[in-house]
C-alpha cells in the first residue's frame, strides 16, 4: 500500500554534534513517555474479567426471547442446573424445549447490568425483562468451568399442575390426576400409573403458553394459557392450572360410583358410613330401635353442585319399642350427605373416594 505523506510537512533541522547529546537524551524521555502512554491504554482496554460472563447472560436472554430453549439450555451448566438434577423424578416434567416454546409470548425489553465478581469466584448480573404488560427482575450467576464461562443460576422455574373445573371442583379443592396434556407443540406424559408422586411439576422458560389438556370420556379439556414469570413462583398461586369440563358420562359414571359406594355404607362395610343412623327420638318422643335395621336407597346419590360430594334419601325398616313399652316396625326415610372426592386415573377413568378409597356417608342429626 502506498504511503500517502502530507506535502506540507516541514523538513527536520540538520543535527549538528554539538546538540547530539542534548537531542539523544530528549529522545528518551519521548520514547519512554511513550511507552508509559501505550501501558495506560492497554490497560484502559484491557476487558474487564465480567465482560466474558455478561457475554452469555445477554446470549441466553436473547435465547429465550426468541424461543430457542435449546441454545438457552447450552448456556447453563449441567452441574448446577437444578432441573437438570432432578429430571431422574418422575414428577419432573423439562418444558425447556423449542417445541414447548412454540407460539408462546416470550420477553422483551431485556437489561443486564455490569455485573460484579463475587468472593466465591462466580459473577452476578442483575437482570430485568417485560413480560405479560409487566417488567420483572431477577439475578443471574455464571463461572468458569476451566473450559467455558457458563450460567450457574438461570430464570427457568418449576411449576406445579393442578386440574381444576368449576362444575366439579371449588375453593382450594383440585382435580388431582395424572394428567396429559400440551404446551406449544409439546406433548407432556402424565404420571406412570405406579407413582407415587400425586401432580406434575412442569420446567419452564420465562413466557406466556398455550395450554391445552388432553380430554376424554369423563371429562372435556378447555385450551388455556399460563404465564411463567421466570421468578421464584409461590408454591400455592402459581400453578400449571389445567381446565376441564365434565362430559354427561362424567355425571352418570359419577352416580353410578356413588351409589355403589352408598349400598356398600348401608351394609355396614365401611368403618367411615356409621353415620348413617335411625334416631332414637322420634316426634318428640323416646324410643328403642331394635337391631336389625333394613336400609335401602329410595332416591339415588345426586352430585352437589360444585362438588364431588352427594346427596341421597334412604329407608330404614326395623323394630322399636315406644314409652308405652310396644314393640311395633317401623320404616323412616332418612336424608343423607356423602362427603366424596373424585380421582382420576385419566380424563376416562375415575374413581371417588381419597387417596385411600375412603368416603363417608351420614345422616343429619334431627
Amino acid at each position: 500500500m502506498t504511503e500517502v505523506k502530507d506535502a506540507g510537512a516541514p523538513t527536520a533541522p540538520e543535527r549538528t554534534g554539538r546538540g547530539s547529546g542534548k537531542g539523544r537524551g530528549l529522545l528518551v524521555v519521548l520514547v519512554v513517555a511513550a511507552l508509559v502512554a501505550v501501558g495506560v491504554a492497554v490497560w484502559t482496554l484491557r476487558p474487564s474479567p465480567t465482560d466474558g460472563a455478561r457475554d452469555v447472560v445477554v446470549e441466553y436472554l436473547d435465547a429465550i426471547a426468541v424461543g430457542d430453549a435449546a441454545r438457552a439450555n447450552g448456556l447453563m451448566d449441567p452441574e448446577y442446573d437444578p432441573i437438570e438434577l432432578g429430571s431422574a423424578m418422575p414428577a419432573v416434567r423439562d418444558g425447556r424445549t423449542n417445541e414447548a416454546m412454540a407460539g408462546a409470548e416470550t420477553i422483551t425489553d431485556p437489561t443486564v447490568s455490569e455485573g460484579r465478581e463475587r468472593s466465591d469466584g462466580e459473577f452476578a448480573f442483575d437482570v430485568t425483562y417485560r413480560l405479560d404488560g409487566e417488567r420483572h427482575e431477577s439475578t443471574l450467576t455464571v463461572h468458569d468451568t476451566g473450559e467455558d464461562l457458563m450460567l450457574t443460576r438461570g430464570l427457568a422455574q418449576t411449576y406445579q399442575i393442578w386440574g381444576r373445573s368449576e362444575q366439579i371442583s371449588t375453593g382450594d379443592r383440585g382435580l388431582f390426576g395424572p394428567w396429559a396434556f400440551t404446551v406449544g407443540e409439546a406433548e407432556v406424559e402424565p404420571l406412570p400409573e405406579d407413582s407415587d408422586e400425586i401432580n406434575t411439576v412442569l420446567a419452564l422458560y420465562p413466557g406466556v403458553y398455550d395450554i391445552a389438556p388432553t380430554g376424554g370420556d369423563l371429562l372435556r379439556g378447555v385450551p388455556g394459557t399460563f404465564t411463567a414469570a421466570g421468578v421464584d413462583p409461590v408454591w400455592d398461586e402459581e400453578r400449571v392450572v389445567l381446565t376441564f369440563e365434565p362430559t354427561e358420562r362424567f355425571e352418570e359414571e359419577f352416580t353410578e360410583l356413588a351409589t355403589a359406594d352408598l349400598e356398600e355404607c348401608l351394609h355396614r362395610t365401611r368403618l367411615l358410613c356409621t353415620g348413617i343412623y335411625v334416631s332414637g327420638a322420634r316426634d318428640g318422643e323416646e324410643r328403642t330401635v331394635h337391631e336389625p335395621v333394613a336400609w335401602s336407597i329410595v332416591d339415588p346419590p345426586v352430585r352437589t353442585d360444585g362438588w364431588c360430594d352427594a346427596t341421597a334419601t334412604v329407608r330404614a325398616e326395623f323394630d322399636a319399642t315406644g314409652p308405652d313399652g310396644r314393640r311395633t316396625a317401623q320404616s323412616e326415610e332418612i336424608p343423607v350427605e356423602g362427603l366424596l372426592a373424585c380421582q382420576f386415573e385419566s380424563a376416562d377413568s375415575m374413581s371417588i373416594g381419597d387417596h385411600l378409597g375412603n368416603t363417608a356417608w351420614t345422616s343429619p342429626p334431627r
